[in-house]
């Protein structure tokens, strides 16, 4: 019986599709008493995917093929147990890292979050369950 990992696997992801008309996508945080349910004025989809385990292959993707790309450089704040520390921080050491590495002349930190499985489970939240990806403008056409 082989132990390693495998190279790919196949599973679901649930993607997000914005809203009719370009209003901003919400997700209320209070359940209906009745349903049960959040309201939300957006639509759910789960797509087929395969994902591949890049473990000992990162250098084989880059931010021009794959749209991420993997670096190990450790950081200069250690402590993420605070938001306004991360914010005053973490975020300006990692906007000069992001631009020191891309070339970018414009980094801009939208939002962060954290990872506490011991006090999501005291509090019941539940992990998120949609896949992210920022909205694209549509490809304009010249001519």
């Amino acid at each position: 019986m082989s132990t390693a990992e495998p190279s790919k696997v196949a599973t679901k992801l649930i993607y997000s599709l914005p809203p009719d008309g370009g209003v901003r996508a919400y997700n209320d945080m209070s359940v209906d008493p009745i349903t049960g349910v959040r309201k939300q004025n957006f639509t759910k989809i789960q797509k087929d995917v395969e994902i591949e385990n890049l473990r000992g292959k990162e250098e084989l993707v880059t931010l021009d093929t794959a749209g991420f790309q993997f670096y190990s450089i450790p950081s200069k704040h250690k402590s993420f147990a605070n938001d306004e520390e991360i914010v005053k921080e973490y975020y300006p050491e990692s906007i000069e890292l992001i631009k020191s590495l891309t070339g970018a002349t414009r980094v801009v930190l939208f939002n962060h979050g954290k990872l506490n499985f011991a006090s999501q489970l005291k509090i019941g939240n539940q992990p998120l369950y949609l896949s992210f990806s920022r909205p694209q403008p549509p490809p304009r056409t010249i001519g």
